[in-house]
């Protein structure tokens, strides 16, 4: 009977009948409380509708009876990424890294989840330690992603300086004191002023991408 009215609160879903469908999935949830394609199902609902805490409790608890359920999983780290976003737009970012976290511990090659942390806790580091400030361009995605080029481009060749300098006993004590290569080239002992910095000074911000929804009518019972 459970997996009946499943059944139907999904034909509900398929046809836009948000409120029949829960009243559907709650019903198997009354009849069976540990049912999980219903309570995968009804929390995927509760995700499209933007409840989601009350999504990641439903599937928190199909999980704790088939931790290996296909969709239960999917649809946790969608949610939990979902959170993530909504916490950042709230500057709650400890928040948000939280959520992220709770990601990985699921899934540890997510790579969503480990660029977001990346982007609240490494990203601004790494600027940091260039002398460059992020907050004028860190809601542009374009510029965003282009500073993240510029990084990657920097460490690669601290990398490689590295390397050489390993090959060289009598350069190794002198090449631990040197600046890093933009300070170098910025010619100031304090902090550096880079190339890209100059670049992104009149960058307003701008804001987030709303999160997606979930498709609850692809649950393994159908």
């Amino acid at each position: 009977m459970a997996y009946n009215h499943v059944a139907q609160g999904i034909k509900h879903f398929k046809n836009n009948e948000s409120i029949e469908a829960f009243q559907c999935l709650n019903q198997a949830l009354v009849i069976d409380p540990e049912h999980v394609e219903a309570l995968v199902a009804r929390g995927a609902l509760y995700a499209n509708k933007g409840k989601l805490e009350r999504a990641i409790e439903d599937f928190e608890k199909a999980l704790s009876y088939d931790q290996n359920h296909r969709n239960g999983r999917k649809y946790m780290c969608e949610t939990l990424l979902a959170l993530g976003d909504q916490c950042e737009e709230s500057k709650e970012e400890d928040k948000a890294v939280e959520a992220y976290e709770r990601v990985l511990k699921m899934e540890p090659n997510h790579e969503k989840a480990k660029d977001a942390i990346y982007n609240l806790r490494g990203l601004a580091k790494d600027a940091e330690d260039l002398g460059i400030d992020i907050k004028s361009f860190k809601a542009d995605k374009e510029m965003m992603f282009r500073f993240k080029e510029f990084i990657q481009l920097e460490k690669a060749k601290k990398e490689t300086e590295a390397r050489r300098a390993s090959f060289s006993p009598g350069n190794r004590m002198s090449h631990s004191r040197s600046k890093s290569p933009i300070a170098a080239r910025s010619g100031s002992a304090g902090r550096s002023v880079s190339p890209f910095s100059q670049k992104v000074s009149l960058v307003n911000p701008t804001s987030l991408l709303a999160p997606g929804s979930i498709d609850p009518s692809t649950s393994n019972i159908v």
